[in-house]
Formats: C-alpha cells, sequence, structure tokens
C-alpha cells in the first residue's frame, strides 16, 4: 500500500460503512452486506469529468486517518463475517453477546469507550490548532517524543484491558506513521481526523438522549 492508493481505500471503506449502517436501520438488508459492499467500492472507481469519483469525495472530507479506516474496517469485518461465514456459538461472539470465555477479547465495537477516547483527543487538538491560545497542540504531531509515548502508551493499554479494537487502532496508528503511508508527516493526522471527531460527539448526543428518554 502506498501514498496514492491509501485514499481509495480509505474512501471506500467509509462509505461502506455508511450505507450498509443505514440499510441495517432501515431496509434491513443484512443479507447483502457483501453485494452493498463491492457496490461501494465499484462506485467510487466511475470516472466523473476525466476523474474517479473517490477524488471528489476525497476533496469534500479531506484524507481519513488511520483510526477512522480501522474503526470502519473493523464494522464491515464484523457484518460482512457474522452474514456470510460464522453461526451458531460465533454468531453472538462476532456481535458482542455475553460468551462463556470470560477471558477472550470480545471483537464487538463499544461505542461508548470510543467516544470517551476521540472526543477528548479532538478537543485537545482542534481548538488550540484554530489558534485559540498560542499553544499550538498540532505541533506536537511533527515527531515530538510526547505524542508517541501517549499513543504507545494507549495502544498498551488498551491491550492490557484486551479491547481489541483500540489497540489495533493505536497500533496500526505507529506502524503506519513509522512508514509514512500518509503525505502528512504529522502524527495527529494519522490518529485523529474532523470526520471522526464530529461522528463521536454527534453519538455522544444520541447517547446521551437515549439515556435520558430511558430514565
Amino acid at each position: 500500500m502506498n501514498q496514492a492508493l491509501y485514499p481509495i481505500i480509505s474512501q471506500g471503506l467509509i462509505l461502506a460503512a455508511l450505507v450498509i449502517a443505514i440499510s441495517n436501520q432501515l431496509f434491513r438488508f443484512q443479507k447483502y452486506h457483501l453485494i452493498i459492499f463491492i457496490l461501494c467500492l465499484g462506485v467510487l472507481l466511475i470516472p466523473v469529468k476525466q476523474l474517479p469519483l473517490w477524488f471528489y469525495l476525497r476533496g469534500i472530507i479531506g484524507d481519513l486517518s488511520i483510526s477512522s479506516s480501522i474503526i470502519c474496517a473493523w464494522y464491515l469485518f464484523i457484518e460482512l463475517i457474522n452474514q456470510t461465514i460464522w453461526r451458531g456459538k460465533w454468531r453472538g461472539k462476532w456481535r458482542g453477546k455475553k460468551s462463556s470465555e470470560k477471558d477472550t477479547p470480545t471483537l464487538a465495537i463499544n461505542w461508548p469507550e470510543i467516544c470517551w477516547v476521540f472526543i477528548p483527543m479532538g478537543l485537545f487538538l482542534y481548538p488550540f490548532a484554530l489558534g485559540l491560545s498560542r499553544f499550538d497542540s498540532y505541533t506536537l504531531g511533527y515527531a515530538h517524543w510526547s505524542l508517541l509515548i501517549v499513543f504507545s502508551a494507549m495502544a498498551g493499554y488498551f491491550l492490557w484491558k484486551k479491547n481489541t479494537l483500540l489497540s489495533m487502532v493505536f497500533s496500526s496508528v505507529l506502524i503506519a506513521y513509522s512508514l509514512n503511508l500518509l503525505e502528512s508527516n504529522n502524527l495527529w493526522d494519522y490518529g485523529m481526523d474532523p470526520l471522526l471527531f464530529l461522528f463521536c460527539v454527534l453519538l455522544s448526543i444520541k447517547f446521551f438522549f437515549y439515556q435520558c428518554l430511558c430514565d
């Protein structure tokens, strides 16, 4: 994978994840997740005025972080595998239901925990990066040892907590950064993007109102 290929893959992942999530809520098309995924990838390659559609989508939302791509890929993995391969006792495990194996890391996405991780990151990054103070947190991403230590510690912490997804997210961020996978050489761009921050904020608002209604 190189810098030219990653934008295509990341745009395909987020488009497929979005379409499948909407289809789950509105149309119940679970049996057709694999077809939907393939169609989304194909749509992005359709040429529009001599340029593929993914090029215009990239111009709207920008390059996605490694974190966003891993989360989208994980979501798609669970949805596709659950519908096409695994059955019986494995079905509940992939969807996050209780398993008899207490020490087995769950593969389900803990969305509240995702929000608790990335919302503070976004609040630390974006207000300061926009010039609200003399301190610019974005500069910490330029090969600064402190941010590398924080990301490494988070990868180790979530591995210890048996949170497979978040440990993989931060490990992948560090690996991709060392391989210079993105065009940017700032570690923040590998671990965080505005779309991920906005998604987590909206999801937290949803959780808040849902909790209020339940109470």
